[in-house]
């Protein structure tokens, strides 16, 4: 299955605003679906599904958006209500102050239970720090290798970066064919399994810092994979 072919796919689901910031930043928090653009790429109307036109549709006014996940990424995304606001964001993440987590399901072996892959992409440095959540099939697999739940922290932001690295550490996501992922095992993995699960973002509130923090559940598709690759 082509990456190309998965955006084909049927998705009802709409996005879902699940926090907002107030005052001299105000931010909105939506938990993205996959199949969903998160912007315009072309800046064109379309009859793609793009986050951010259904975000302003639903708020009337314009967003601005802080960062991207792919078309087949689930999980949370910030937008900011003010160019103050977005160009704030910008800068915490161009610093590497802004921590985003995800979930992966991958297929093959891992190096270790933790590991970090600091590898260049495109010629620019890419770092990303992994963890093994649940190892979800006991034993190896006829094809090879075993099935994990990863979490992956990146602290760069490189395209594709967290899907490179698991390849390159020897564990592509199911799914995810253009790296190597499987994409059926008993079950057909109609995207690849990434979820953008947690945000922390450092904001200062009347002169301290806060962080802020939000996290979105795994959605019902990895769910199931997660519950079908237990019981293989």
């Amino acid at each position: 299955m082509s990456e190309q072919s998965t955006t084909k796919i049927r998705q009802s689901e709409k996005p879902k605003i699940v926090d907002s910031t107030e005052g001299a930043l105000p931010l909105v928090f939506v938990d993205k679906p996959f199949g969903w653009l998160s912007v315009d790429p072309t800046h064109r109307k379309s009859d793609d599904l793009i986050v951010a036109r259904w975000l302003e549709a639903e708020l009337g006014q314009k967003v601005f958006p802080c960062h991207r996940l792919d078309r087949e990424t689930s999980g949370v995304m910030v937008f900011a209500l003010s160019a103050d606001s977005h160009r704030a964001i910008n800068s915490l993440f161009e610093v590497g102050k802004v921590r985003k987590t995800y979930e992966a399901i991958c297929h093959g072996a891992v190096p270790a239970p933790i590991f970090k892959v600091n590898s260049p992409i495109e010629g620019k440095p890419a770092i990303t720090r992994f963890e093994i959540l649940e190892t979800l099939t006991a034993s190896s697999q006829p094809r090879g290798g075993q099935f994990f739940s990863i979490q992956a922290c990146p602290t760069t932001g490189r395209r594709h970066q967290i899907r490179i690295h698991l390849k390159e550490a020897g564990a592509p996501i199911v799914g995810d064919v253009k790296y190597g992922g499987l994409d059926r095992f008993g079950v057909e993995f109609t995207r690849f399994a990434l979820h953008a699960r947690k945000i922390e973002i450092p904001l200062d509130v009347n002169k301290s810092i806060h962080v802020k923090i939000v996290e979105v559940p795994l959605p019902l598709d990895m769910q199931s994979w997660k519950s079908h690759l237990r019981h293989e």
